[in-house]
């Protein structure tokens, strides 16, 4: 687990923390960036990296696998999908060409 101390030696209250991230980001020229983002990412990589939704629940110190099942869901779904894509002869041929193309490159 992971404590920040602010300038005065106190862990950061949540509130803060996420107010000083803000700013932060604001200052990097990124407003659109949160904590919450952050959080939510990591989360993400975790599903897309076959992390359960116990893991993930330990992650965002959520109290119930409820929460994180959505993020396993999105990555199950988006697997399923990549996997019933490339059972399609047309997508079949279209991946051999980008991968013919990709060898092409690597060879100049």
């Amino acid at each position: 687990m992971l404590f920040l101390n602010h300038g005065a030696g106190r862990p950061y209250k949540p509130e803060s923390f996420a107010n000083w991230f803000k700013d932060q980001c604001i200052a990097a020229g990124l407003p659109h960036c949160s904590i919450h983002g952050l959080r939510k990412a990591g989360a993400t990589r975790l599903a897309e990296h076959g992390a359960s939704e116990y893991e993930i629940m330990a992650f965002l110190a959520h109290k119930t696998p409820h929460e994180a099942a959505t993020y396993t869901k999105a990555a199950g779904r988006a697997r399923l999908a990549d996997g019933g894509m490339s059972k399609l002869p047309s997508y079949q041929k279209l991946q051999g060409n980008h991968d013919l193309q990709a060898s092409e490159k690597k060879g100049k």
